[in-house]
């Protein structure tokens, strides 16, 4: 076979771990590649010219002829484990069709990555790979088959089989093949061998079996893991875990790759070392070991993630999922906001974090997380900052240091404090249409079970303490708000004061809340809460609102109605810390508890009603835990909004703002004898709930954005 660049290279599994990693090895080698997928979408933004992307199926004959035209080496990457059916017999077909239409086409040499092994007792996952080279050789096209055993990299089944074990057991008991001979092999290197086949001179027919430096048993794959990651791990070994058991638990621990890893445990019987080294001979390629393979891993994954833009990795919007989304092992939360400003506008105060200017919020969690940190030996809040206003990568912000920072754009903060894991904070403003779009994220990567035990513990606290860092930022976004040439207007009695948050008792009862948005004046005389005789509850909520009047004329609108909505439901998610949620489908929130499979209550669509004067949101409750069965579809939530005649400053205006629950039946009133019983409590539990949220939430709209006015 010549050394020329002009033969093409048909490549199967190309959206695989391996086939992808040899994709871009091949691409950049110059190779005209040409990948066979059945879903060719997945692989849109994955190739880039020339390279081609057809639609194929191995099980399906017919769709490959148009794959193999003019392809002159054929890299066979798929097996059936992950999928539905008996793969042994899919592996066969799949094979069997590769090799016919690769015969057909006139290929000079397929190239085969199967698994290690030996003797008549083999698992069936190992006899149906050696099957398949079988099967490709009976083409009588030249074919170079490389056996390996586990492959060591992030993404690998067989790696992050041992990954979930390690990270999430402190105590691994496993069946005596645990002390079984294997031979890793770092993916790189494996790479490395399936490019040298191309390189050879002639077509080659051979096996050749491939394995790192090292033999070593599965046990002692399991400790320089835990080694590496810094994790404590006893592995014992014991006959009574059965294979039966071992696929129960891989499926528990590793739900990604649970199918795949259960076919494997049978393999663990099987030595899967090298034999015959006759692949030293003919490549020029020397295997690292297994330390050096697993160090290697671990840094490339952490490469991956520093080069990570997390606006392009994670769905608009963020999805609300307690504990945040699984990458890898590690976990991510995210929260958006857009500002009215130019990317390096909105891009300043999150450069001035940390230090003298604070967090923006909670600065007392961080004071108090400084101080816990000192006291473990760490390095604190002492360190503060080098400048208040500029930042460069490898500044120290108090406990965090600036580890990637694209002026304008992109700052990511790795802590330094001790934590059983490790924590990155990252914000990243993109351009919009007129406005930018600022990204909030925290990436956490568990130090095994304690990690994730710390994460999910403290996560309804970093929940809201980092939901508020995001609105002090957009405060701090904000120019001085022209409400504080008001200071000395009168309302009531009352200076409006835009800036500078106060909270006052009046006289006359009720709570004012002035904020740089608005004035709000609770009106508790008008509160409703009552449960009658037919069991239905009702309770009504008002706040006299102040506000500028070019605000005032926007209020009419559906979109104002909506802004209203989404702030109450996410007030609602933020002042439980995260312990109830709200999901939307479908425009149809839900409010769940922890997660969707606890529905306290379900609600219809919102109607919208919009007059001259006044504004009202309704949502009809149609189920949920916390709703009688004789209620459901009976009772509904509003917001409204009503415009008031009376004196206001020549700026404002006062609304009226109310929330209201009709006809609501409560699951916990009950009914007979328990209903006296049951409208008590439910009147000093549920109810008051209500009730506090409700008054929290009138007065957050003293702090709350309104929408902007529609661009004309």
């Amino acid at each position: 076979m010549t050394k020329s660049c002009d033969q093409i290279i048909l490549l199967t599994g190309a959206s695989g771990y391996i086939g992808g990693r040899l994709l871009h090895r091949l691409e950049s080698s110059g190779r005209p590649v040409r990948c066979l997928t059945r879903r060719p979408e997945v692989m849109q933004g994955r190739v880039h010219p020339p390279t081609e992307v057809v639609e194929g199926d191995l099980l399906n004959r017919a769709s490959l002829d148009a794959a193999f035209e003019g392809v002159q080496i054929a890299y066979y990457l798929v097996h059936s484990m992950g999928g539905r059916g008996d793969f042994e017999v899919l592996d066969r077909r799949a094979a069997a069709n590769f090799a016919d239409v690769a015969r057909l086409a006139g290929v000079r040499q397929i190239v085969y990555l199967g698994g290690l092994g030996s003797g008549d007792d083999l698992s069936p996952h190992l006899e149906s790979r050696h099957e398949v080279g079988r099967t490709l050789r009976t083409s009588r096209i030249p074919t170079v088959e490389l056996r390996a055993s586990i492959v060591i990299g992030s993404g690998s089944a067989s790696f992050e089989t041992v990954r979930a074990l390690v990270e999430h057991l402190p105590l691994i008991v496993a069946p005596r093949w645990v002390q079984t001979l294997a031979q890793p092999i770092a993916v790189e290197d494996i790479v490395d061998y399936l490019l040298a086949v191309v390189e050879l001179e002639r077509p080659t027919n051979a096996i050749y079996e491939v394995g790192g430096d090292d033999q070593v048993t599965y046990a002692d794959l399991i400790r320089e893991y835990a080694r590496q990651r810094d994790l404590r791990r006893r592995v014992i070994a014991t006959p009574l875990i059965t294979p039966r058991a071992s696929r129960l638990l891989l499926g528990l621990v590793t739900p990604v790759y649970g199918r795949v890893a259960a076919a494997m445990v049978e393999s663990l019987r099987n030595q899967t070392i090298v034999r015959i080294p006759t692949a030293h001979t003919a490549f020029a390629i020397r295997p690292r070991g297994l330390s050096a393979a697993i160090e290697r891993a671990l840094v490339n994954e952490d490469r991956e993630f520093a080069e990570t833009r997390w606006s392009d990795a994670l769905p608009q919007p963020p999805p609300l999922r307690w504990g945040g989304l699984m990458f890898g092992r590690r976990l991510v939360t995210s929260r958006v906001m857009r500002v009215s400003l130019e990317p390096e506008e909105a891009f300043t105060p999150i450069q001035r974090i940390g230090g003298s200017t604070g967090w923006y919020a909670a600065n007392w969690f961080w004071r108090l997380r400084g101080l816990l940190d000192t006291l473990r030996g760490g390095v604190g809040l002492r360190r503060g900052r080098r400048d208040p206003q500029d930042l460069r990568v490898g500044d120290t912000v108090d406990f965090w240091r600036v580890e990637r920072l694209e002026k304008g754009r992109l700052i990511r903060l790795a802590a330094e404090m001790k934590i059983p894991g490790r924590l990155w904070l990252q914000f990243e403003v993109d351009p919009g249409e007129g406005d930018s779009l600022v990204r909030q994220t925290t990436v956490f990567d568990p130090a095994g079970y304690v990690g994730r035990a710390y994460w999910y513990l403290l996560y309804p606290v970093h929940h809201r303490v980092f939901g508020a860092m995001m609105r002090g930022i957009r405060r701090a976004m904000e120019p001085e708000s022209a409400a504080a040439g008001h200071e000395d207007d009168q309302v009531r009695g009352l200076p409006l004061r835009a800036l500078g948050r106060r909270r006052r008792r009046l006289s006359t009862g009720g709570w004012w809340e002035s904020g740089p948005r608005a004035v709000v004046h609770l009106l508790p005389g008008r509160e409703i809460e009552e449960v009658s005789e037919s069991g239905a509850a009702r309770s009504v909520q008002e706040a006299e609102v102040l506000l500028p009047r070019p605000q005032l004329e926007r209020l009419w609108r559906a979109e104002s109605l909506e802004w209203l909505a989404r702030s109450y439901w996410g007030f609602l998610a933020r002042i439980f810390f995260g312990l109830i949620r709200v999901i939307h489908v479908s425009d149809s929130p839900t409010i769940v508890l922890l997660w969707r499979h606890f529905p306290l209550l379900h609600f219809r669509a919102p109607e919208y009603e919009t007059e001259e004067r006044r504004g009202r949101a309704t949502w009809w409750i149609e189920r949920g835990l916390l709703v009688a069965k004789r209620g459901r579809g009976r009772g509904f939530l509003r917001l409204g909004v009503e415009r008031l005649d009376r004196e206001t400053a020549a700026d404002t205006a006062a609304v009226l703002v109310r929330v209201e629950v009709r006809n609501f039946y409560p699951w916990l009133r009950g009914r007979g004898r328990f209903a006296r019983f049951g409208a008590w409590l439910y009147s000093q539990t549920q109810l008051r709930i209500h009730i506090l949220v409700c008054n929290a939430f009138l007065r957050s709209l003293a702090r709350t954005r309104a929408p902007a006015p529609p661009v004309r």
